[in-house]
Parts: structure tokens; sequence; C-alpha cells
């Protein structure tokens, strides 16, 4: 399919706008699986791993103590670097 859309040369307008809207589209699909498991947490990984609520959570987001990522351009996904999370304590106070 992806050779068909190279080959192909738009004549109207709205072809030029169907090949701009698929090369936007394709631009982004890399985006949607960029986050690796491993070095990014979940709001409710955080919780688990702090031992505090949802809530006191996102206070710690609006405090600006956490800072959240969100890959998906709806803001649906939201994810904390591991680092950020382990960073907050000393090592002394950390259970391997």
């Amino acid at each position: 399919m992806q050779n068909a859309i190279q080959e192909f040369t738009p004549s109207t307008n709205f072809e030029k706008f169907v090949l701009a809207s698929l090369a936007e589209i394709k631009r982004q699909l890399p985006n949607a699986n960029a986050i690796p498991t491993g070095d990014y947490l979940t709001p409710v990984e955080v919780c688990s791993i702090l031992k505090i609520s949802k809530g006191k959570f996102y206070q710690l987001v609006s405090d600006e103590v956490l800072t959240t990522i969100k890959p998906d351009p709806k803001g649906r996904k939201t994810y904390v670097l591991r680092s950020q999370v382990e960073n907050l304590f000393p090592k002394d106070f950390r259970k391997n």
C-alpha cells in the first residue's frame, strides 16, 4: 500500500489533502508505541511504588514534583520517567 501512495500523482486539491493526511498519520504512528515499559511508569504503577493515592499522584504532578509524558496526541496515556520516581528518595530508603 505504501508504494501505491508514493506512485500516485494527485490531480485535485482533495487528492492532495488525502495524501497529506495519510503522510501525517504515517508520521504519528511510530510515536504511538514510543514508550518502552521499562523506562516509564503509569500513574497506577507510581501509586503502587510510592504507596500513595491517585489524588496524591496528581497533586505531585500539579506541584511539578513529577513530570508526566503524554505520547498520544489526545493525551489518553500518561507516563512518568522511572528514574524521576526513584530519585524522589535517597537510596538508603529504598527496598530492592
